[in-house]
């Protein structure tokens, strides 16, 4: 039998029976709303065939669907009470694995042992949406498509495009390695307790080569990170300062890369960078 969903106040009673009050600092946040939730979950296209990671599965709010629609399921959940209730509503479920570990320690290893269709999901926690979607990324050949709840305004870093002012590493990452767009905005009041701000689920789908050819992938990105160090400096200037190039050889650069010395690093489109990290290159 599927535990039944958690209304907020069922969930009210579920955290005063345990005593537990929710942690705004650690982002838990549960969701309360079940029409939002079986939005998410129709996102996600699970079949039989689909082995589900879930990152902070709380007290199972989008789990229970999960378990319904997927082969296997694996939540990784930090907080060892919640954990602990958690094994217990799904105990009878066969297919479900509940994990007690922190998924940002989660080691690589664990992803190269499955085979076939494997998918994330999670609400993730605010103040480790960042790390998590960066480890995610490195991990992108393991896993077939990620459906992930953060806040509003680190989404608009993950999809912003060249000349927006949030256009920066995050968004030249996923821009180049994977297919992501917002697939769900959420209100603020869908979640318990209410957060501050508001919250959006990204589809993010890994690429299976990048979406603009990167001849030297490896010095790429040694440079590209310190493109974006200062942001309101100009790239002559970034060069110069960060990367310690010579006035003479910065000019020539620029030139070779098709950039005016006046643009900032939120400017260069995918093209411009990649060409700005090899012409580097012949200069250091």
């Amino acid at each position: 039998m599927t535990p039944e969903f958690l209304t907020l106040n069922k969930l009210k009673e579920l955290l005063k029976n345990e005593g537990i009050k929710p942690n705004k600092i650690l982002g838990q946040h549960f969701l309360i709303d079940k029409n939002v939730r079986d939005k998410i979950i129709g996102f996600a296209e699970l079949t039989s065939t689909d082995t589900v990671i879930e990152i902070g599965p709380g007290f199972g709010e989008l789990t229970e669907s999960i378990t319904e629609k997927a082969g296997r399921v694996y939540g990784f959940e930090k907080d060892r009470h919640i954990a602990g209730i958690l094994k217990k509503r799904f105990a009878e479920k066969e297919n479900v694995r509940i994990i007690i570990q922190d998924f940002l320690d989660v080691e690589a290893s664990f992803f190269k042992d499955f085979e076939g269709n494997l998918k994330i999901i999670g609400n993730l926690p605010y103040y480790v949406a960042s790390p998590i979607l960066f480890k995610l990324l490195k991990l992108r050949n393991y896993w077939e498509s990620a459906l992930v709840s953060l806040p509003e305004e680190v989404s608009k870093r993950i999809i912003a495009a060249p000349g927006e002012k949030d256009f920066g590493l995050m968004a030249v990452l996923f821009s180049l390695y994977t297919d992501t767009k917002v697939c769900y905005k959420i209100g603020k009041k869908v979640f318990y307790p209410v957060p501050d701000v508001k919250s959006v689920f990204l589809c993010i789908k890994p690429l299976k080569k990048p979406s603009v050819p990167i001849p030297d992938e490896e010095t790429f990105w040694k440079i590209i990170p310190s493109i974006f160090l200062y942001r309101r400096k100009t790239i002559q200037n970034v060069l110069a300062h960060v990367l310690k190039i010579k006035k003479q050889d910065i000019k020539i650069i620029l030139e070779k890369s098709g950039i005016k010395p006046s643009l900032r690093s939120h400017q260069l489109n995918l093209e411009q960078l990649i060409k700005l990290s090899d012409v580097i290159l012949t200069k250091i």
